[in-house]
């Protein structure tokens, strides 16, 4: 098979230069034709396999936690009425507003938004100073660090540098030794 076959032209559609010459097509023009032609047919192909692999666009599956909108870049769930005033109820008795995104399948700027049209100021700093009174408190009685923030409901992050500003010391890592009394007797 001639590789002019492959490009749709060849030297007998082309004319001779002289008798018996082939003409200004040569074999090197043929070559360059033909690679032109499969360099059409890879990138046809290679664009077919990627749209192929993309899922199909799908319109948003309806939930139980409210009608879905579509937009060009995300899928966003709006919240019943209903399941707002709850969000804002748990809100008020103490939930955190990650603990109620995750709960209700949304995103943590939802809850914010839905509490602030409801007039609630959020508690951006949780951490109070009383809050890190206690922390400091509970970790110099012999408590550990991650343990005083457990206890305060706080990050152990926040205690750390509770006890920096202080001016605190921080316990070297490692095994705690035990109290006299608290365990096995000791000889």
């Amino acid at each position: 098979m001639r590789w002019s076959s492959l490009a749709g032209t060849g030297p007998s559609t082309r004319p001779a230069a002289s008798p018996g010459d082939r003409g200004w097509w040569t074999r090197g023009d043929e070559v360059a034709t033909a690679s032109r032609a499969l360099r059409r047919l890879k990138t046809q192909a290679s664009r077919a396999a990627k749209r192929s692999s993309e899922p199909p666009r799908r319109r948003p599956t309806p939930s139980d936690k409210g009608p879905v909108r579509n937009e060009s870049w995300t899928v966003r769930t709006t919240l019943d009425p209903a399941v707002a005033t709850t969000i804002v109820a748990e809100y008020e008795a103490g939930a955190r507003v990650t603990a109620l995104a995750r709960k209700y399948g949304v995103n943590r700027k939802t809850v914010v938004r839905h509490l602030q049209r409801r007039g609630h100021e959020l508690k951006f700093n949780a951490f109070t100073p009383e809050k890190a009174e206690r922390a400091i408190e509970l970790y110099l009685n012999g408590m550990t660090l991650v343990e005083a923030a457990a206890a305060t409901n706080a990050n152990s992050r926040s205690v750390s540098l509770a006890l920096a500003e202080r001016g605190i010391p921080r316990r070297p890592r490692g095994h705690r030794p035990r109290e006299q009394g608290a365990g096995t007797a000791s000889p």
